[in-house]
């Protein structure tokens, strides 16, 4: 399965966008100064009211290892 890096705003963020740059961080192990939101997404507006935002990361640099939670299993 591909997917791309994702996560929830945790308490510690103070925003999307800086949730978006932990969430690449912590599964890629890469970073950038460069990040446009693409958009904000309803994924189940039946009956969730929780939002996705999107970001799209240009001119990334690697500058860690992966710090992965135990369930999470990623080849990058």
């Amino acid at each position: 399965m591909l997917e791309l890096p994702s996560g929830a705003v945790e308490v510690e963020d103070l925003s999307p966008f800086a949730a978006a740059k932990r969430e690449l961080l912590e599964e890629t192990g890469y970073t950038s100064d460069n990040f446009v939101q693409t958009g904000i997404l309803s994924p189940n507006a039946a009956n969730h009211n929780n939002l996705t935002h999107c970001f799209l990361a240009t001119d990334l640099e690697k500058i860690a290892d992966l710090n992965l939670d135990d369930t999470e299993q990623i080849d990058v």
